[in-house]
């Protein structure tokens, strides 16, 4: 009789558990995380959203005022010269943008817990909307379809198409007609994208996503970094 409660729990055990639900935890294949949201550590609401210590938060700013100091040095040495060309100058500034590329790419790879790693990769799809659907990783844990790619392939190359002219309008009267309408694409295409997910695609995307930003405004965040970065490449 005891040994029939045993196996009688043992299978109560069994069937409850492959009944419950598995938790979706989609893990990168390396822990390695992109330039454009290694990027995004240099602004102070995400290294607050993300709780960083102060000893990161130092370190990071540590890290941006020596290469600042760098470039400037070599910028006033340029200047001494006798009429410097300017191709010396652009290229000092692609040695700027190269030299931070590598100091936020390094901060994220040695200073923060893979927890923040993980983190920093929610907070950089909600900043970059539709445009994170075009991350392989991402197309990889949602494995979409052909029909869903090419959505997504187009939506991308509209949305940098729409971006590349607001930009190139920065300043103009009606650069915030121009904002309006990249805007209202993010939103629509961003809807569109996720409305063409299954079921089970939507739930791996929400938990690619993370818990929604509290501290600050992800599309606003958006918009200063197409503004600062208009070299910056897609997710």
């Amino acid at each position: 009789m005891g040994s029939l409660r045993v196996v009688a729990g043992f299978i109560f055990v069994v069937s409850s558990a492959l009944a419950a639900p598995v938790p979706v935890t989609p893990k990168p294949a390396d822990d390695a995380v992109a330039p454009s949201a290694a990027k995004l550590l240099k602004h102070r609401k995400v290294q607050k959203e993300m709780k960083l210590t102060a000893e990161q938060r130092i370190a990071i700013l540590d890290g941006i005022a020596d290469v600042d100091e760098a470039i400037d040095k070599k910028r006033m040495a340029l200047l001494k010269q006798p009429n410097p060309t300017p191709d010396v100058f652009e290229k000092l500034e692609k040695e700027h943008r190269e030299t931070n590329e590598k100091l936020f790419k390094d901060s994220a790879a040695k200073l923060l817990s893979p927890v923040q790693r993980t983190r920093l990769r929610q907070l950089h799809r909600q900043v970059f909307g539709p445009s994170a659907f075009a991350d392989e990783s991402v197309q990889k844990f949602l494995t979409l379809d052909e029909k869903q790619k090419k959505a997504v392939e187009e939506a991308a190359k509209q949305l940098e198409e729409k971006t590349d002219a607001y930009i190139a309008k920065l300043g103009n009267d009606d650069s915030d007609n121009l904002k309006e309408e990249l805007l209202k694409f993010r939103q629509e295409s961003l809807k569109s994208l996720t409305a063409a997910l299954t079921s089970d695609q939507r739930d791996i995307w929400k938990s690619l996503l993370g818990e929604p930003v509290k501290g600050f405004d992800p599309v606003e965040l958006w918009f200063t970094v197409i503004e600062e970065d208009d070299d910056l490449p897609v997710p």
